[in-house]
């Protein structure tokens, strides 16, 4: 069976974009469609110019024959050039039809014809039954290789991506719904016109597209079940009764990931909500902030946090009889969820997974994992093999190994003291982050899907208003990657501390033993190993106010304890063949391109020491605009080249 689908963000995510509308949200549906249904007539076209075998006379099989008329019937100019050019060929001919159809499919479906209105496919389904009849055909004249090889390819390819291509999600922020209910709004968020349009632009699209082409509300920043049940009420005022609508709470604070299974269990509970659930299959997906999470707590108390949570969803939903589909919303860097994904899976709580797994795939990542089609082969064979053995069978209960919970939650709580007392105590902390690194010039190329401060006070630095990506952008572009390990030294010596006795002794075991400590340890190596300390040292110089030398000297001495604490732990391997060899293949790669990665570092810091001097002095110097179109060179450059930036 085909198992695999894809969804996208791309015209649908308003968190925060005012230039994401309901018009921008049709027309992306309309360019998915454009795309996959070109896609496939091109396919049913190759194929008619491949099943080249002479079928004479009686011998066509009754079906393929009166589909054949049909298709004269209904395109009688189509059929006497398909019986000059292919005569007794009825496969080439049945084929060249439903290329037609696929074509006549798209001009009605993007309007680009008019009163074309019932031509064509009316869904996938159509055209998948002749296709499915079209095989059966094959196999009676003894081409049982085309039917089961080229065309169920092709049926294969219908059922992954429709006549929609992915699932566009519509994505929008829990405060920015409670104010549209209110009636309010303001000039710098959505109002309740908008709202209310993007929903009722949901059940409209879905007349045209099919619900598979956008049925997913995502509500960011979820912190009760009010939150998931307003998307309901907004669906109602907009008047969208016919909208089948799957709302994703979003899980990304630390308060709401520590209550995130009270809050699913409360939404469960309520009887409006759970009516609604059962006419969508009693199944419920909850998305995973990991990257605004790690920003707020730091690397190991976000995963701890993420870990909890998750095996509490499982627990509620399992308490509700509802499937669960948990919805990673990891990143490429180590920072943001990204590094070895089958280790990553093997690591969640048991019965969170059990063969459903989504997960985001963004930025330079989408190019590394699919941009060729062996890798991008050999990436979803290993994602196919972790969904698979997170099948832990009926009798499976969530839960950690005994004595692990205590464990981490002091790991988890010494690790975020450390890393708030860096980020977020320290006043001066903000401007430090914007001397050493090239945050600015980030902001300036708008390479995100949404503004890098979540409000328009340009000149507000504060750590709070960043967002998570740019964040952790900034501090792989400086060579840190510091939200990938800061903390964990200081969390694993305070325990080696408090039991001088045990603590080694007791953290190999949870080493050897637990997935998820594993996952946590081994994540954390490919962040302390994709850092290069001497060349943050140049970044680091770039920043010098008054306390900028001692900030920079904590953070290289919590890089020293993170190394060292690491390394008295045992060192271990993917625990599949595919993983140890992409994890071969990655070292390797990175030993090829380190020079010039270095070389793109000290351009970049070079050009940030000379941009900044000339600020100082001019602000309109000619020069600066050359210079900063050079860094965002540079940027580019390290970005492609580290593999994992954010």
């Amino acid at each position: 069976p085909a198992f695999l689908r894809f969804g996208s963000w791309i015209g649908g995510d308003r968190d925060g974009h005012p230039a994401v509308t309901a018009a921008v949200t049709e027309e992306t549906l309309r360019i998915h469609a454009d795309h996959v249904l070109r896609g496939h007539e091109a396919v049913a076209t190759r194929l008619s110019q491949a099943l080249a075998a002479k079928v004479r006379g009686g011998t066509v099989p009754k079906a393929l024959a009166h589909r054949l008329v049909n298709d004269e019937i209904a395109m009688p100019g189509l059929a006497r050039s398909l019986a000059d050019k292919f005569p007794d060929e009825p496969f080439r001919q049945r084929l060249g039809f439903i290329a037609e159809g696929i074509r006549h499919t798209r001009v009605r479906i993007l309007g680009e014809r008019r009163g074309a209105t019932t031509s064509g496919y009316s869904n996938p389904t159509e055209l998948l039954d002749e296709l499915e009849e079209l095989q059966r055909a094959l196999v009676d004249v003894g081409l049982a290789r085309s039917a089961w090889g080229d065309v169920q390819d092709f049926a294969w390819q219908v059922q992954t991506f429709g006549f929609h291509l992915a699932n566009l999600e519509v994505r929008q922020h829990a405060q920015v719904h409670r104010r549209a209910l209110a009636g309010g709004g303001d000039a710098v968020t959505p109002d309740r016109a908008e709202v209310l349009a993007t929903v009722a632009a949901m059940a409209r699209l879905q007349q045209t597209f099919g619900p598979e082409a956008i049925s997913r509300y995502v509500v960011s920043f979820t912190s009760s079940a009010r939150d998931v049940i307003d998307v309901l009420d907004l669906a109602e005022q907009a008047g969208a009764d016919e909208l089948q609508l799957d709302v994703v709470p979003l899980f990304e604070s630390s308060e709401a990931l520590t209550a995130a299974g009270a809050i699913v269990d409360e939404l469960l509970s309520d009887v409006r909500y759970r009516t609604h659930l059962r006419a969508r299959g009693d199944r419920q997906e909850v998305m995973l902030g990991y990257s605004d999470s790690t920003k707020e707590s730091g690397y190991l108390a976000a995963n701890w946090l993420l870990h909890r949570a998750q095996g509490d969803l499982a627990a509620a939903a399992a308490r509700h009889g509802i499937e669960l589909t948990l919805f990673h919303g990891r990143g490429g860097a180590i920072g943001r969820g990204g590094g070895q994904l089958e280790l990553a899976v093997a690591a969640q709580p048991p019965g969170s997974v059990e063969g459903r797994l989504k997960l985001t795939e963004q930025g330079e990542v989408v190019w590394t994992r699919y941009g060729d089609p062996d890798l991008a082969l050999r990436h979803l064979e290993i994602l196919t093999t972790a969904a698979i053995d997170s099948i832990t069978g009926p009798d499976a209960t969530a839960g950690d190994p005994p004595g692990t919970a205590a464990t981490m939650e002091s790991l988890a709580t010494e690790a975020r003291r450390a890393y708030r007392a860096l980020v977020y105590d320290d006043p001066g902390f903000a401007g430090f982050f914007g001397r050493m690194t090239p945050i600015d010039e980030i902001t300036a190329l708008q390479l995100g899907s949404r503004p890098a401060r979540r409000t328009a006070k340009g000149a507000d630095r504060s750590i709070e208003e960043l967002r998570a990506i740019p964040w952790v952008f900034a501090w792989s572009q400086a060579r840190v990657a510091l939200p990938g390990w800061y903390g964990i030294g200081s969390a694993l010596e305070a325990h080696a501390q408090a039991h001088p006795r045990t603590a080694g002794r007791d953290l190999t075991r949870l080493y050897d033993t637990w997935p998820f400590f594993r996952s946590v340890i081994d994540h954390a190596r490919q962040a302390i190993q994709r850092a290069d300390i001497a060349l943050a040292r140049g970044y680091a110089a770039l920043a010098a106010e008054p306390g900028d030398a001692e900030r920079w000297q904590q953070i290289e001495s919590e890089f020293e304890r993170t190394s060292r604490a690491l390394g008295r732990l045992p060192t271990g391997e993917s625990t599949t063949i595919a993983g140890r060899a992409e994890a071969a293949a990655v070292a390797r790669s990175a030993a090829l391109r380190e020079p010039y990665v270095d070389t793109l570092s000290v351009l970049q810091l070079e050009l940030l020491r000379v941009l900044r001097q000339r600020e100082a002095v001019d602000p309109t110097h000619p020069s600066l605009p050359v210079i900063r179109q050079l860094i965002g060179l540079t940027i580019s450059g390290l970005s492609a080249a580290l593999q994992g930036t954010g």
